[in-house]
């Protein structure tokens, strides 16, 4: 798990750069099915979850980020229920990695972890 924060910049970068993993199967073997998005978010956990209230009131990452004032950031994997159409899991980019079944997913590309 990623334990230090990205820099804009790097969180940015690995946005970017796993925007292929969008409209994708997370796993068979759970109800969570779909990704929706992979997006930047404040690094510090209680952001974090304003940062998800307000994505799920207006679905808009973007719009979500703009309230955060700091420079610490991390990149979030959102990944929508099969069951229930309103319930999401949210799992940092590292995690995700380390749950998913693609060999050629498991590794994060270089960045600086710099802020």
């Amino acid at each position: 798990m990623n334990t230090r924060p990205f820099s804009f910049a790097d969180a940015t970068f690995l946005c970017n750069y796993y925007q292929h993993l969008l409209r994708t199967t997370y796993r068979e073997d759970t109800f969570f099915g779909e990704i929706e998005n992979v997006v930047v978010l404040p690094y510090e956990q209680s952001e974090k979850e304003h940062f998800i209230v307000r994505y799920q009131a207006g679905h808009d990452p973007h719009k979500a980020l703009d309230a955060y004032r700091g420079v610490k950031y991390d990149v979030l994997v959102i990944i929508r229920s099969y069951i229930d159409k309103d319930l999401c899991m949210y799992l940092p980019i590292t995690e995700y990695l380390k749950t998913c079944d693609d060999i050629f997913e498991k590794d994060i590309p270089p960045v600086t972890f710099s802020v």
